[in-house]
């Protein structure tokens, strides 16, 4: 519709409101781009939240956010950067390749393992270990030794030889001698059955709560393991020396030594022990006399901490105090007389935490964070079971099966449902699958135990998979991880291709960015002398002197020495070497000076007097003149930031950005 208006004041009132109109429509449009409040910039129609933001920032950089408007648009600007780059890996299908899938895949893997532990439990087992490590307990312990997989009878037999040893034991016989006599340890012949101290993680983790929970002095029921029967005595306890370092003279003793070989051993320790008590040094000792004469030559031995030497050696160097040394020391096949040299103890939580963390993900103790989240899930996720797996118990060829070989025969009803997690069914089939992928060979145990441990892990695998299968949905801690590694991976696939690659193999182009920039490359040096001289130095004496004995060729330390005398103030001689601008902080304030136009190229002296110094130049400054080649890894580097540099201009050129200003100034409020 078209309007004509006769009245001119009309008309300049309508054209007022139709651009009032015009601005508000505007507005409305911009208010739709930036629809929620949190919403910092949108790139073409992709909308970016302020959260995200910051969350970016906050891991690549340590300092609180600038207070400056234009200092936070440039942190927004390389934000913009980042996202522009991976539009574009996006738009290039590089997150559809198989490579890309796979990694991310195996990413989103990792990143929910700690999603899917009680936590809680998870904590308590940190904190429960680290105590462990700092109190240790001394065990001493008798194997009855039986197959896991032995026949009934066998089983029986040895059951009853180990309660026939624990009467024994009952009746206050010396748990050493009935250790020696009876146990089927091979180390019992020579140490009695003392496992010495232990800490977490040295035991299976049953077993170290029974220990843990025992008092010293006593006993603890017959216990079975893969090994066989075990008895246990709970020998006493004690703080975690920590970490030890010792040096030690040894003297060898032959294995199966004769009495007269142990006596000669026995004399020459003692012997080097009073030369000691009289004040020869150890570290001549151990050259002269030691077997082992360690790291550099000093006896000395790397850290080491409880466990790691013979408990004989061990208590010794707990024993003694910071640089004492030993009477004699013996052990299985040598004497030892040790130094002290350092002892650390066990270091706070919070140092340990990570390396506790990890030692729990590889232990048993793990499966237990994973049982407790699994009966959790059970509830979130509406498990219902319909365990019906008898007739697996013939359908199993149990002499395929330990061999791992079994093949399932055809049967009915393998749609019949298991189990329900939320609404997906899981079925015999599934179950039949399992069982031929998890079989190995394996010593044959009773077939039904065997299936219905199979049937749990299978059961618990699935409820782990599906709660991993709704954490994406779920979980925001989670969604926000696996984006950020989607975004990384994929930009750093973007770079490779885009960058990094070209810069690294397009060797054209690398020498015509060196030609072009080979100043930068190419920097000025000289063989310069350099001399340090004392604040009561007269500096025009300092240089007649030097001049004159330069001209008699005089070495550098010589002639400091002479100008120092002659003119009776200190002149030292600091080095001679090849100085290159940028890495040298004297022949920088020279090159200073020679900018400036103060100095020539071939200068001789040069008086650096707030420094104190003399500078001689034993060749004229020059710039240095190498192959391309030579620069290789710095120009690879450059270019590849000029590259870079390049394709964020294209992409800004490529793509629409819009920054909300007003959810951007809030920053600074």
């Amino acid at each position: 519709m078209i309007w004509i208006f006769k009245n001119s004041k009309k008309y300049s009132f309508c054209l007022i409101q139709v651009k009032m109109l015009v601005l508000f429509i505007l507005f409305l449009i911009s208010s739709n781009i930036f629809a929620q409040e949190d919403v910092l910039l949108v790139v073409d129609n992709q909308k970016y939240t302020l959260d995200e933001f910051l969350s970016v920032y906050n891991k690549n950089s340590e300092e609180p956010l600038p207070d400056n408007i234009n200092l936070l648009k440039k942190e927004v600007d390389k934000f913009v950067d980042l996202k522009l780059k991976i539009i574009e890996a996006e738009n290039m299908g590089l997150d559809k390749t198989d490579d890309f899938i796979k990694e991310y895949k195996q990413y989103k893997r990792q990143l929910a393992e700690p999603f899917l532990i009680d936590k809680q439990k998870f904590k308590q087992l940190c904190t429960q270990a680290y105590q462990r490590r700092k109190n240790e307990i001394k065990v001493s312990h008798i194997l009855v030794r039986v197959s896991p997989y032995a026949a009934p009878e066998d089983t029986l037999i040895a059951y009853q030889k180990a309660m026939n040893i624990r009467l024994r034991l009952e009746e206050s016989e010396r748990f050493e001698n009935v250790a020696k006599e009876t146990s089927d340890d091979p180390t019992a012949a020579y140490n009695g059955g003392d496992l010495w101290y232990v800490h977490a993680f040295e035991l299976p983790y049953a077993f170290e709560n029974l220990i843990y929970r025992t008092k010293p002095d006593k006993l603890l029921q017959i216990v079975r393991t893969n090994l066989g029967y075990e008895i246990f005595k709970v020998m006493g306890h004690r703080s975690n020396p920590g970490m030890i370092k010792v040096a030690h003279i040894m003297i060898s003793v032959p294995a199966n030594a004769n009495k007269e070989q142990l006596a000669k051993a026995k004399r020459k320790v003692d012997d080097v022990y009073n030369k000691l008590l009289l004040g020869e040094k150890f570290d001549d000792l151990v050259k002269k006399y030691s077997d082992d004469v360690g790291m550099n030559n000093t006896g000395e031995l790397p850290w080491f901490g409880t466990g790691e030497m013979e408990p004989a050696f061990e208590q010794a160097c707990i024993d003694l105090h910071k640089s004492e040394f030993s009477k004699p020391v013996k052990t299985k096949y040598a004497w030892h007389i040790i130094k002290k040299i350092d002892q650390q103890a066990v270091p706070e939580y919070e140092f340990m935490v990570d390396q506790i963390s990890k030692a729990i993900r590889e232990s048993d103790r793990y499966e237990i964070c994973k049982q407790n989240i699994v009966a959790k899930y059970k509830k979130q996720f509406n498990f219902r079971e319909n365990k019906n797996i008898s007739d697996f118990y013939d359908l199993v060829d149990s002499t395929l099966i330990f061999e791992g070989k079994w093949q399932a025969p055809s049967m009915f009803m393998l749609h019949e449902v298991l189990f329900k997690i939320g609404n997906k069914e899981y079925n015999k089939q599934q179950f039949v699958d399992f069982l031929v992928n998890k079989q190995r060979k394996m010593y044959p145990i009773p077939l039904k135990n065997y299936i219905n441990m199979q049937y749990e892990q299978f059961k618990n695998q699935e409820i782990l998979e599906f709660a991993y299968n709704q954490l994406a949905k779920t979980n925001n801690e989670y969604k926000r991880l696996i984006s950020e590694f989607h975004d990384g991976i994929l930009l750093f696939k973007f770079l490779e291709k885009q960058v990094w690659f070209k810069a690294q193999n397009d060797t054209l182009a690398l020498i015509n960015f060196y030609n072009k920039n080979i100043d930068k490359y190419n920097k000025y040096s000289a063989d310069i002398s350099v001399f340090k001289y004392s604040s009561e130095m007269n500096i025009k004496k300092m240089k007649k002197y030097f001049t004159k004995y330069k001209k008699q060729h005089i070495k550098d330390d010589l002639l400091a020495k002479v100008v120092s005398k002659s003119s009776k103030s200190n002149f030292e001689f600091i080095g001679n070497y090849q100085a290159e601008e940028g890495s040298d902080e004297v022949f920088d304030l020279v090159m200073n000076e020679f900018h400036l136009a103060k100095i020539s190229s071939k200068q001789k002296i040069i008086i650096l007097p707030d420094n104190k110094t003399l500078v001689y130049l034993n060749s004229a400054i020059s710039r240095t003149q190498k192959p391309w080649t030579a620069f290789k890894s710095e120009l690879i580097e450059d270019y590849q930031n000029k590259l870079e540099k390049a394709l964020t201009v294209d992409l800004r050129k490529k793509h629409s950005v819009k920054i909300n200003e007003e959810v951007l100034k809030s920053l600074l409020y």
